[in-house]
C-alpha cells in the first residue's frame, strides 16, 4: 500500500515538472486550473470520477475566478472529505487543498462496508504568456520577483492514520523550483518555502529581439490514508497567492507580452505615517508663510 502511494506521488511530481517546463510553441497566452479530489480505497488508485470536475476548466478559465470542487461521505462507519480550490490570472496564481478521513473499522478487502476511508485533494493553477524582448544585440537582464503567500499549512493525525502534504511553485528559467512539504519527499532538491510571506527573486538573461514563452505553475496536494483505525486532516491554503513581477535592468531594452498584461512592480503606496509627515510639513510651510507676511506688514 505504502509503496503504491509513494510511486503515485513520484509520478505526480514528474508530471508537475513536465507541465511546468514543457517546450511550448510561442502562441498568445493561456491560463489553466486543474482540480482533483478523490476517495482512495485500500489497494486502489484514486477514482477521479468521484469529484464533479465537469464545470472546472483545465485550460482558459476566467481570469481571477475561483474554481472549487469537493466531496464528502461515509461508509461502514468511516468518513471522508476533500476539497480543492484554484484560481489563475496572468502573473497571479492561487491554490488550496484539504483532505480528512476517519477510520472506525479496519479494512477488510472482501467487504465494501468495512473498507477504510482515504482521501486525496490536489489543485494546480498555471499561466503561460509569450514575451518579446526589445533591444539591439546581446543579452537583456530581467529581474524576476515573486511573492508567495501561504496562509495555512497544517496537519493533524491520530492512531494509525498518516497525513502528507506539499506545495510547489515553479517558473521558467529557474530549474529547481520552490516547495513546502510535510511527511513527503516531494520537496527533494527544491528551495524551501515557509508558511507566511515568501519573497523570491532571480535574474533571467534573454536575447534582445527574441520571442519566447514564460510559464509558472503552483500545485498543492493533501493526502490522508491508513489501513488502520484513526483520523487525519491536512490543510493547505495558498489561495492569496503568488504574484510575479518583471523588471528590465538593461538600458534601452524592453519586454512586451502577448496578453497585454503589465507585470511591472507596482508603485508603493505611502504608509499612513508618511501621509502624517506630509501633512505636518505642509502645515509648517503654511505657518512659515504667514509669519513672513506678518513680519513684512
Amino acid at each position: 500500500m505504502h509503496l503504491t502511494l509513494s510511486v503515485r506521488r513520484g509520478l505526480t511530481i514528474i508530471a508537475g515538472t513536465l507541465f511546468s517546463f514543457a517546450v511550448v510553441t510561442p502562441v498568445l497566452a493561456e491560463l489553466s486550473v486543474d482540480l482533483r479530489c478523490s476517495e482512495l480505497q485500500v489497494g486502489t488508485y484514486p477514482d477521479a470520477s468521484r469529484c464533479n470536475t465537469a464545470s472546472i476548466p483545465s485550460t482558459s478559465p476566467t481570469p481571477g475566478e475561483i474554481y472549487s470542487t469537493a466531496l464528502s461521505g461515509s461508509d461502514g462507519g468511516n468518513a471522508f472529505s476533500a476539497a480543492a480550490i484554484g484560481r489563475a490570472d496572468y502573473g497571479t496564481l492561487g491554490v488550496s487543498a484539504f483532505a480528512a478521513a476517519t477510520n472506525t473499522t479496519v479494512a477488510v478487502s472482501s467487504s465494501a462496508d468495512t473498507r477504510t476511508m482515504q482521501t486525496l485533494a490536489s489543485a494546480r493553477s498555471g499561466w503561460i504568456d509569450t514575451y518579446t524582448v526589445g533591444g539591439v544585440g546581446g543579452l537583456v537582464a530581467i529581474q524576476v520577483d515573486m511573492v508567495v503567500d501561504i496562509s495555512a499549512f497544517s496537519q493533524a493525525q491520530s492512531d494509525g492514520m498518516l497525513s502528507t502534504a506539499y506545495l510547489t511553485f515553479s517558473t521558467s528559467n529557474y530549474g529547481p523550483g520552490w516547495c513546502l512539504g510535510m511527511g513527503t519527499t516531494a520537496c527533494s532538491g527544491a528551495s524551501t518555502l515557509q508558511e507566511g510571506t515568501n519573497n523570491l527573486s532571480f535574474i533571467a538573461y534573454l536575447d534582445a529581439g527574441s520571442t519566447g514563452v514564460w510559464q509558472s505553475s503552483l500545485y498543492a496536494e493533501a493526502q490522508v490514508y491508513s489501513e488502520g483505525i484513526g483520523s487525519g486532516e491536512v490543510n493547505i491554503n495558498a489561495l492569496n497567492t503568488v504574484h510575479s513581477y518583471f523588471t528590465v535592468l538593461t538600458d534601452g531594452a524592453s519586454m512586451g507580452w502577448s496578453s497585454g498584461n503589465d507585470y511591472s512592480v507596482p508603485s508603493p503606496v505611502p504608509e499612513p505615517e508618511i501621509y502624517a509627515l506630509m501633512g505636518a510639513g505642509l502645515g509648517l510651510m503654511g505657518w512659515a508663510a504667514r509669519r513672513r507676511k506678518q513680519q513684512v506688514a
